[in-house]
């Protein structure tokens, strides 16, 4: 009986350590893979997404990009939108939780280190995101936000980057340390806008469970924009950046 044991023992210890070795190869394999060019995973303007309710939603192309080295996809999302310059920079310059709530629903919005200005179009701003329950933790965000406009293609842009060294370190939440995400809105001829928005984060979850469930997520990206964007609340401030500006008084992005 012990040999049989110990024959059963030495076996689970061989497919174990068979079970690493593949692990470590397939993790290296897939962490130095890429074409560095995005990929286009999706186009619901051909095969239609719907929501919950069972609601078409916005047409969308989505894109992933793999860049040798990294672990983590990139997004970026394409489509038409209906909206106004103005609503927009209303809703990306609200600092409140139900304002951050319009895009995650589990978002408390915290600390403010620096107030929305319009001359300089920038706010810093701390938030904590529910996370599933197995991480036992929130997420902790430090945001910088900067918006201009494109003198050339009138396009409303909006950086989001993260501020890592304001960044809790008492160990209450896993902190988002990596955050490079851009937002951009081109008016187009016929009246609506075409809305870009590009994704570059690690929020600090396995990146298996990252960019599976992320990538399925930015299908409904375009339609929650849109929703937002057309909130009544929203539909009365004006922004003197997004007169006719100048083009050399216009800027880049931080």
């Amino acid at each position: 009986m012990k040999s049989v044991l110990r024959k059963i023992g030495k076996f689970l210890l061989y497919t174990a350590g068979l079970v690493v070795v593949a692990l470590t190869i397939a993790h290296f394999a897939w962490k130095y893979s890429g074409s560095n060019e995005w990929v286009l995973w999706k186009d619901t303007n051909v095969t239609p997404a719907f929501d919950r309710k069972g609601q078409r939603m916005v047409g969308a192309q989505v894109y992933k990009k793999k860049v040798s080295g990294a672990t983590r996809l990139q997004f970026k999302v394409v489509a038409q939108i209906h909206g106004n310059l103005d609503a927009i920079a209303a809703g990306m310059s609200d600092m409140t939780t139900p304002g951050c709530r319009n895009f995650l629903s589990g978002c408390t919005a915290g600390k403010i280190y620096k107030p929305f200005d319009e001359k300089d179009r920038t706010y810093i701003q701390a938030y904590r995101i529910v996370l599933p329950k197995w991480l036992k933790k929130e997420l902790a965000v430090v945001n910088k936000i900067h918006m201009w406009r494109d003198p050339q293609s009138k396009a409303l842009m909006i950086t989001v980057k993260g501020v890592p060294e304001l960044l809790p370190q008492d160990g209450c939440c896993i902190n988002m340390t990596h955050l490079n995400n851009q937002w951009k809105f081109t008016p187009l001829q016929n009246g609506m806008l075409e809305f870009e928005f590009t994704e570059d984060d690690d929020p600090g979850i396995p990146y298996y469970i990252y960019n599976r469930a992320l990538l399925r997520n930015k299908v409904g990206v375009p339609n929650t924009a849109q929703r937002v964007f057309n909130m009544d609340k929203y539909q009365h401030r004006k922004f003197e950046f997004l007169r006719e500006t100048p083009p050399q008084v216009a800027e880049k992005g931080e």
